[in-house]
Order: structure tokens, then C-alpha cells, then sequence
């Protein structure tokens, strides 16, 4: 029981150190070299605990994922209209995922592919929840009848996966959270207000014509 209770200490030791590299420095400068000796223990306490550096990585981006579907069920519960529960789980992610909007995230699509992958096909399975929020919406009369809900389904995850690309979050003139709630902003609120808004549908028409 003692040897349990002090094996999953150590791992969240291990964990809670990557987590803090990870949002100081990146993925590139992590080695297990300078965590042993960072967290005063030994390569081989953290080999018995995680068998490859990798491992670490994706226990760490596997707990992310976790914390994302926690925040997603609790969403789900809450006795809100369908747009303000897609709006408060999208914000979720960002408050989850903005530590990490930094040159890791660069690091881990260049230096750990499948890793990377497997986030990725995370994040497509999360546009499937956000999608059926959205058409409870329409239905709901909260979103723009005008849209047509077939193309939205194609066009917004293609949209929200550029979003999610390093070099898009991650820009040395800009914090990557104020990029990221701007183009939130322009999606859902939109860029242009009263006459011009309501009018922008009839003069793509005209265009068009």
C-alpha cells in the first residue's frame, strides 16, 4: 500500500514538472536528464515509472484530453440555450489549452508526430459536439436561419483545425490567447454591426448576380 501511494506521487511529481517545462520552454529543451536532477531523483525512478520519454508526453496530453471531456460533460448539463453551452465549451478549451499556446505546441507537431496526430483526431471528434450544438441552436432560433448548416458542417472544423495550428496560435508579436479569442470574436459576433450586418447577406447576393 506505502509503495503505491509514493509510485503515484512520484508520477505526479513527473507529470506536474513536464507540465511546467512544457508551458515555460517548449518540448525541445525537455530531457529526463535534467528532470532527475531538477526533481533530485534518478533516471532509473523515472524509467520504472514511465518507460520513454514519449510516454511521459502523451500521459500528460492524454490527462489534457481528459480535463477537455470533463469540461464537456459539465457544459452538457448545464440548463443553458445550445449557443451559450458551444460558446462556454469552447472557451474551456481555451482556458485548458492557453498555457500551452506557446513554442510547445510548435515543438510537439514538429518533434512527435503520432503524438500530435492523436490530438488531432481528439480535436475532430470534438467538432462532431460543438456541430450538434450549433444546429440546436439554429433550431432554437439563435443562429442565422440564412446559414446553410450542411456547408457550416464542412466549413468550420476546417476552420477551427487551421486555428489550432502552431504557426497560426503561436506568433512572437502577438499572445496566442488574445489571437485566439479575436477570431472567436469575428466568427460568432462577427466584424460589421447594425445596417451593414443586416445587409451583408442581400449585397453577397448582388454580388453574385
Amino acid at each position: 500500500m506505502g509503495t503505491t501511494i509514493v509510485s503515484d506521487e512520484i508520477r505526479q511529481r513527473i507529470l506536474t514538472y513536464f507540465e511546467n517545462q512544457a508551458q515555460r520552454h517548449g518540448l525541445s529543451a525537455f530531457t529526463v536528464d535534467r528532470m532527475a536532477k531538477d526533481l533530485k531523483i534518478s533516471k532509473r525512478t523515472i524509467y520504472q515509472h514511465f518507460p520513454t520519454k514519449d510516454a511521459i508526453i502523451t500521459t500528460f496530453m492524454d490527462s489534457v484530453k481528459h480535463r477537455i471531456d470533463e469540461h464537456f460533460g459539465a457544459m452538457e448539463k448545464l440548463d443553458l440555450p445550445a449557443s451559450m453551452i458551444m460558446i462556454k465549451s469552447l472557451k474551456g478549451i481555451l482556458d485548458i489549452l492557453t498555457p500551452f499556446l506557446n513554442q510547445g505546441i510548435s515543438d510537439l507537431k514538429t518533434l512527435y508526430p503520432e503524438i500530435w496526430q492523436s490530438l488531432v483526431a481528439f480535436r475532430k471528434g470534438k467538432f462532431d459536439q460543438i456541430f450538434k450544438l450549433l444546429r440546436q441552436a439554429q433550431t432554437d432560433g439563435e443562429i442565422n436561419p440564412n446559414l446553410n448548416m450542411n456547408r457550416l458542417a464542412y466549413l468550420l472544423p476546417q476552420i477551427l483545425d487551421e486555428l489550432f495550428q502552431p504557426e497560426v496560435v503561436f506568433h512572437p508579436s502577438h499572445a496566442s490567447r488574445d489571437m485566439m479569442e479575436e477570431v472567436f470574436l469575428i466568427l460568432f459576433q462577427g466584424i460589421f454591426t447594425g445596417s451593414t450586418r443586416d445587409s451583408f447577406p442581400q449585397l453577397l447576393k448582388q454580388q453574385a448576380e
